[in-house]
């Protein structure tokens, strides 16, 4: 008789944050051309620890005086990437690009803890590879990966799990499922 009785079944669908979005989307690994991956990085800007945001920008600023230029990369000892701009075979400018750039963003809307009497995002830090490559127009073109995207959020949803597992009890029964 009471089978299937008081049984009560609740979902919580993960969703992630606007500025994963915004990053995810722009390191999805499609080349992006100098001028979309300038104006991408100075609009996510304030997400990026490592190195320095003005340092970025100091980069973003020698990019952008050389977008009409040719360019000729080369892959240095340390993993960053050498730049030579050219206009009308003359090198125009050299820049050092870093091999990867660290954020810090929420991965989750709504995944906040207490700080300061307040709540605040959790945060999280991730890489993003910069791989510049020249097309066949001799035009600088960047390629963005966010390589170890799939743990963090794999450890995200783990520890939300584990959170409301703590909240619910040893009286209730909590499954995971993945869309």
């Amino acid at each position: 008789g009471d089978r299937g009785r008081c049984q009560w079944t609740a979902s919580h669908p993960f969703e992630r944050s606007d500025q994963w979005k915004a990053w995810a989307h722009l390191a999805n690994g499609s080349p992006r051309t100098q001028k979309q991956a300038i104006e991408a990085l100075e609009d996510l800007a304030e997400d990026i620890q490592e190195p320095k945001a003005a340092d970025v920008v100091g980069i973003l600023r020698k990019l952008r005086a050389s977008v009409n230029a040719s360019a000729e990369t080369e892959l240095l000892p340390d993993g960053s990437t050498s730049v030579a701009f050219k206009k009308d075979s003359k090198v125009q400018g050299e820049v050092s690009l870093p091999p990867e750039i660290s954020v810090q963003i929420p991965v989750l809307k709504g995944h906040t803890e207490e700080q300061g009497g307040k709540r605040v995002p959790v945060l999280y830090r991730l890489a993003v590879r910069v791989r510049p490559s020249i097309d066949d127009a001799a035009h600088l073109t960047f390629r963005f990966s966010m390589p170890t995207a799939g743990r963090v959020l794999e450890a995200v949803y783990a520890d939300r799990v584990l959170e409301a597992v703590a909240l619910l009890g040893d009286d209730h029964t909590l499954l995971r499922a993945e869309n």
